[in-house]
């Protein structure tokens, strides 16, 4: 009986693996239908391989070059679509379309300024995802008045995603304040935190006025009653001095971290705005 159940299993199989170069699991339609099911479940890294294999059977598809550069970017996989542009651009004349899924994908790694210049290039970009591409970047790089002179001359009839948006954006960058780093370096020099306490670290504002305070005290002290070869008098002194330097120095310091961190904040901003436009 058993005997009898294993030559079944193995006709089955046997029967199975016939069957299978009939169905063509690999072929084109089902190679694609699995592509666009890998996209849509964002799989992008198992969705390139199945483009890949789309272009490779059709190679004229421009299509699915597209979709596979999109695959790449999706994925974070920037030197893939690098690597790939530059291939077919040297062998091929390309779309505007694949031109512009390279575009977006130096937006996406962070080389908005290379995106200005290939907007620019001409023979790349077709009206209206050249300016599209070149308004993008200057948001994404800050560039405020480049990007508002666009944005107030945008022609009514070409589309610009985001453009509401962008505007709010452009409300909230001009209401952000910046420290000046050489004002912070004088107010601790003049007293010492305060330049921290400018930049709105006020803990260590306090930390730095205190110290500095306590040390000059007792070096006051001990000069005072014990004269000028008092070694806790220079000992005190010195961390004072050092303190009050250090002080001027991390004020300057503290400026720019802040300008740093509200630059960051609006980097976020903009990002969260554009990618989700030209995905």
């Amino acid at each position: 009986m058993q005997l009898t159940t294993l030559f079944r299993i193995v006709a089955f199989l046997i029967g199975a693996t016939a069957a299978l170069p009939a169905q063509d699991l690999f072929n084109y339609s089902n190679s694609l239908q699995y592509a666009k099911y890998l996209m849509r479940s964002g799989n992008y890294e198992q969705a390139g391989w199945e483009y890949q294999r789309l272009v490779y059977l059709q190679p004229q598809n421009d299509t699915f070059k597209i979709q596979l550069l999109k695959s790449y970017r999706l994925g974070q996989a920037y030197d893939a679509v690098e690597q790939q542009w530059q291939s077919w651009r040297q062998t091929t004349t390309l779309r505007p379309e694949i031109h512009e899924e390279y575009a977006k994908s130096l937006l996406f790694s962070g080389r908005a300024q290379e995106a200005i210049v290939f907007a620019a290039t001409p023979g790349m970009l077709t009206e209206p995802a050249a300016s599209q591409m070149a308004f993008y970047s200057h948001v994404l790089l800050q560039n405020w008045s480049e990007a508002k002179a666009q944005w107030a001359n945008w022609p009514l009839n070409k589309p610009l995603p985001g453009k509401a948006t962008i505007g709010e954006l452009f409300q909230r960058a001009e209401a952000t304040r910046y420290k000046k780093p050489w004002v912070a370096a004088g107010l601790s020099a003049v007293i010492p935190g305060a330049g921290k306490a400018y930049t709105k670290d006020w803990a260590d504002g306090a930390i730095a006025l205190v110290f500095v305070g306590l040390n000059s005290w007792q070096s006051y002290r001990r000069f005072s009653n014990e004269g000028v070869r008092s070694v806790w008098g220079w000992f005190h002194g010195g961390f004072a001095a050092g303190f009050y330097i250090g002080n001027i120095y991390g004020a300057h310091k503290a400026a720019r971290l802040y300008n740093g961190r509200q630059k960051h904040k609006l980097q976020h901003e903009a990002e969260r705005i554009i990618y989700p436009v030209i995905r």
